[in-house]
């Protein structure tokens, strides 16, 4: 047990010898003895410093460590602001955000050994107390458990504060899940208490783990539903916030998701929670988007909330199956908003949905949404539409929604034939240098010839930005146009520069590039993994060997991340799959949950990197 220490033992401690925030703590014994003065003037001064200095922003520091047991003295005998000195003894413990190494775990062990001093502060009349001294006793450790745990459990009967007695619980849990806490939480799922509910459903699921009992699932959508339940609170000592905790349990059972998810928007949304599980069932699930669209529609149609609307928006172009009309009709009228970032968002999201409403019943729809629409119908008509008004006169101003080139996700799905109708508009994007490098590169790719086409890139590889002048000189090349301009760029760029997208414009002249191999081959034991990835498919396509190195590197870069897609996209084109490879593309292919977290941003593309390594995985299997 803690031996507590009282002002006169605080000459004992070479207090210079600690630190904390500020330097030494030499000053922290007269903050100390302040707080026996009785007046709260000083008090408050005094103990407003000492947080400052012990817990900043978190922390805990040797001079923290220290102070524990005055600090201990100080929360039995003056009652003033007694609730906040338990709150330092609880930072003092990790609490907070751990910065200085294990001083954390050494405040735990001291404030765990003192809770018999603190325990009879369970039954003070201030309620802020009685909470305070639960959330101590959380951290108990050793002998002193089973006392704690009684006098918690005893607590749990009496106390007339539904959320004092869910905190309980709470500590009870960080015990351990001894006999009598299970007890407990089985009693307690038909407590009165909304929140006393919520909590014990929700650690009951915890310990079961998935899949979920469905009754128990209940329990917790219909508990949680309530507004102010236990979500928003603040971080529970070894529990951290309990809406994180909730979700990490729900994730791991996507029935149990959008069980909870249906309930709470049919129960108001309160606060959004009902619309944000929505949206992770469809971030963290494979396949689940159309449900996830259905229920975010469903919350909108019920209250306005411009949360929900960009979590809608981020999915809608992803679903495989047509959401109610009644969705439509929704986003259809937010797209008419005088609020211009809401109107931007819906009509994104009515794009996504390809509803041809946007272009007919949207005064001056916004390019980012035309974009998506032409993207998701792959309609002609509609890509020229979203092509022109891509072209100067068709100001675009900053999105929060709008992420990279607008023009790529129209640029992405077009076919052979739409290239050669659509080439005046494609023409009038180069003159007006409406086009960024990633855009120009998709020019080089179509297989078009066309002399105006070639002149109009070279233009562009002259005055140009650096990698858009590179980009585009390639594409040139590529169109019909001279390759030297190309490799002059190159040659001087590779020998400069480690930005791996001039190794990615070298690969795209296959053979041509023949020149730059050995500035190519110096990328290929490079520390960036971009940089090897495009060095060894640049070194494929220049030598038409797949085996010197592009499929050793693509394979021990293949993975669920960007750079590791890339590379699966480059075996794929190499026909060849290492043994050793064919398990993780087993997982990547067959897996329920998505294995690559999606951007939590919006984009036109309709394929999400996790789909994409779905597809590759699948593909790669597929080859004998």
């Amino acid at each position: 047990m803690l031996t507590v220490r009282s002002p006169d033992e605080l000459e004992a401690v070479d207090w210079a010898a600690h630190w904390h925030a500020y330097g030494d703590a030499g000053g922290v014994p007269d903050l100390l003895r302040e707080l026996y003065t009785g007046d709260p003037g000083r008090y408050d001064k005094a103990l407003d410093e000492l947080e400052s200095a012990l817990l900043h922003q978190g922390s805990v520091y040797p001079a923290t460590v220290e102070a524990v047991p005055f600090l201990v003295h100080v929360a039995v005998h003056v009652p003033y602001r007694r609730a906040e000195v338990l709150g330092m003894l609880a930072g003092a413990a990790g609490e907070g955000e751990p910065a200085c190494g294990g001083y954390e775990e050494m405040g735990r062990a001291l404030v765990g050994s003192a809770m018999p001093a603190l325990l009879p502060f369970l039954h003070d009349d201030d309620a802020d107390v009685r909470r305070a001294v639960i959330r101590l006793a959380s951290m108990t450790a050793g002998d002193a458990v089973p006392i704690v745990l009684e006098s918690l459990a005893g607590r749990y009967a009496a106390d007339p504060v539904a959320e004092i007695r869910a905190d309980v619980l709470l500590a009870l849990t960080c015990l351990g899940f001894y006999p009598e806490v299970g007890r407990l939480l089985h009693e307690a799922l038909d407590d009165p208490s909304p929140a006393v509910r919520a909590v014990a459903a929700l650690t009951l699921l915890e310990k079961e783990g998935a899949p979920h009992t469905p009754a128990l699932v209940e329990v917790l959508a219909e508990a949680g539903s309530h507004s102010g339940t236990v979500w928003d609170r603040g971080p529970f000592p070894g529990l951290g916030f309990i809406r994180d905790r909730m979700d990490e349990v729900l994730d791991e059972d996507p029935d149990s998701t959008l069980a909870v998810a249906r309930r709470w928007i049919d129960e108001g949304d309160h606060d959004g929670c009902g619309s944000d599980m929505a949206g992770r069932l469809a971030a963290m699930w494979r396949d689940r988007e159309d449900e996830a669209v259905e229920l975010l529609g469903l919350a909108l149609e019920r209250r306005a909330d411009s949360r929900t609307l960009k979590t809608l928006a981020r999915w809608t172009p992803r679903t495989v199956r047509p959401p109610r009309t009644a969705l439509a009709d929704v986003l259809l009228a937010y797209s008419r908003s005088e609020d211009g970032e809401a109107a931007h968002v819906a009509q994104f999201a009515l794009g996504g949905l390809g509803d041809e409403r946007l272009l007919t019943e949207v005064p001056a729809p916004r390019p980012a949404a035309l974009a998506v629409l032409a993207a998701r119908t792959g309609r002609l008509d509609h890509q020229r539409i979203a092509l022109r008004a891509a072209v100067p006169g068709a100001h675009v101003p900053w999105s929060p929604i709008w992420e990279g080139d607008q023009l790529d996700a129209v640029l992405a799905v077009l076919t052979p034939e739409a290239v050669a109708v659509l080439l005046p508009e494609l023409k009038e994007l180069l003159r007006a240098r409406r086009v960024s490098a990633r855009t120009v590169r998709r020019f080089g790719g179509w297989g078009v010839v066309d002399a105006e086409l070639a002149v109009l890139l070279g233009e562009i590889a002259r005055d140009g930005a650096e990698e858009l002048a590179v980009a585009a000189a390639v594409a040139a090349a590529r169109s019909g146009g001279p390759v030297e301009p190309a490799i002059v760029l190159l040659e001087e760029r590779l020998a400069l520069s480690t930005n791996h997208r001039f190794l990615e414009d070298t690969a795209l002249l296959g053979p041509a590039g023949a020149p730059l191999l050995p500035r190519v081959e110096r990328f290929l034991g490079h520390s960036y993994e971009w940089a090897r990835l495009h060095a060894a498919d640049a070194h494929r396509r220049i030598t038409g060997d797949p085996h010197a190195c592009a499929v050793p590197v693509l394979t021990g870069l293949a993975g669920p991340s960007p750079v590791g897609i890339r590379a699966l996209e480059g075996l794929l084109e190499t026909e060849v799959v290492s043994e050793g490879i064919r398990p993780h593309l087993d997982e990547w292919a067959h897996s329920r949950r998505r294995t690559v977290e999606d951007e939590p941003c919006f984009s036109t593309s309709l394929v999400p990197d996790d789909d994409r390594l779905r597809a590759l995985s699948l593909a790669l299997l597929g080859l004998s």
